[in-house]
C-alpha cells in the first residue's frame, strides 16, 4: 500500500483485510461473523471462534490455520486439528497473540462442471473430492462427451 510493491491481482473469492495497527485478532472463513475482534490477553482459539459467532454449518474444525502476528503468507500458517477436531485446551486450543489471524476451513468445496456432462452446473462436494466425484455428481459424460479427455482447470 505504500507504493513499494506492485498491486496484487485479485481472484474470485478473495478476502481483503486492512488491519488496525495492533491488538485485534481476525477470524475468517467458516464462522458466523468473520471479522476483527478485541479479545482479552490470554484468549484461546476457541474464544476467538466463539467471538465470531461460532463455526458455521460448513465449518471444518479439523482444518483451522493460525497466522501469527498477522503474517498471512503461505509459509507462515500453523495448521491446527490436522484431521481431528480440537478440544477444550492445551495444544489443540492454543493461546492467541495480538494481531493473529485465524482461518476456519470448510468441509465442502464448490466445483463447476461444464461441457458435455449430462447435467453441467455448480456442485457442492466434500473437501477432498476427486475429479471422478465431480463428473459423477453431474450425471457423467453425455452421449457426446469424450470420457478419455476430461480436463481440470484451476
Amino acid at each position: 500500500m505504500s507504493g513499494g510493491a506492485p498491486g496484487l491481482e485479485l481472484a474470485d473469492g478473495d478476502t481483503v483485510y486492512v488491519p488496525e495497527l495492533a491488538g485485534q485478532i481476525v477470524v475468517l472463513g467458516e464462522v458466523a461473523r468473520p471479522g476483527a475482534y478485541r479479545l482479552p490477553r490470554g484468549a484461546r482459539l476457541l474464544d476467538a471462534i466463539a467471538a465470531a459467532g461460532g463455526p458455521s454449518a460448513r465449518a471444518s474444525l479439523e482444518n483451522v490455520t493460525i497466522y501469527a502476528g498477522g503474517d498471512a503468507s503461505m509459509s507462515a500458517g500453523v495448521a491446527i486439528g490436522q484431521g481431528k477436531v480440537f478440544l477444550g485446551d492445551g495444544a489443540a486450543n492454543p493461546q492467541l497473540g495480538a494481531s493473529d489471524i485465524v482461518v476456519v476451513g470448510s468441509r465442502v468445496i464448490n466445483v463447476t462442471v461444464v461441457g458435455a456432462a449430462a447435467r453441467p452446473g455448480v456442485y457442492e462436494l466434500a473437501a477432498g473430492a476427486r475429479l471422478l466425484d465431480a463428473v459423477a455428481i453431474a450425471g457423467g459424460a453425455s452421449a457426446l462427451g469424450d470420457r478419455e479427455n476430461v480436463m481440470l482447470t484451476r
